[in-house]
């Protein structure tokens, strides 16, 4: 499946961070949108309007892509950014721009030494990022594969099967632990 950005964004906020997508389809070509979008796309079948948006970039190369990127915003976009925040140890990185909270997140595999303890992390592909996600629905990327007209296009990449998930709702077990 193939969705425009005007699918699943709504056109003011599309409209407020296409200049910032500009500058990370930049940086690298292979990127995508993963989280709540995704997810919130497939529950409520409407557009949104999000204030935070998960960019996930792969990196196989370790050029971080996702220090670069905040690097560029600070010297060349700093009117726009209110706060960023860089965790090399995570590849991940955090910007405030205009009113969004955008989380930059590299392309993972993790590795955890004991129970309970922080990963070690590694640079994967997108696909491989997505088998670490916590639940079903949270592992459905919208991959960029076009930028054209001004337009930004996806294809929806669903390896677990989370659309069907979707579908099917969440059923409540126990309602007092809610």
């Amino acid at each position: 499946m193939i969705l425009s950005i005007l699918d699943f964004l709504d056109l003011k906020v599309y409209n407020e961070i296409k200049d910032l997508l500009i500058i990370i389809d930049s940086f690298s070509n292979n990127w995508g949108i993963v989280g709540g979008i995704p997810r919130d796309y497939f529950i409520y079948n409407k557009k949104q309007k999000p204030k935070e948006i998960d960019i996930l970039l792969q990196d196989l190369e370790k050029e971080n892509i996702v220090k670069n990127i905040i690097q560029y915003l600070l010297s060349y976009k700093k009117a726009y950014i209110h706060k960023t925040v860089y965790h090399e140890k995570f590849l991940t990185g955090n910007i405030r721009f205009k009113e969004y909270n955008i989380d930059l997140i590299t392309a993972r595999k993790e590795k955890y030494e004991t129970i309970a303890s922080l990963p070690i992390v590694f640079p994967s592909d997108l696909i491989s990022d997505l088998f670490r996600r916590d639940i079903t629905i949270n592992a459905i990327l919208f991959k960029k594969i076009e930028f054209k007209n001004g337009i930004f296009y996806f294809e929806v990449i669903d390896i677990a099967n989370s659309i069907e998930d979707i579908k099917k709702k969440i059923s409540i077990l126990y309602m007092i632990s809610l």
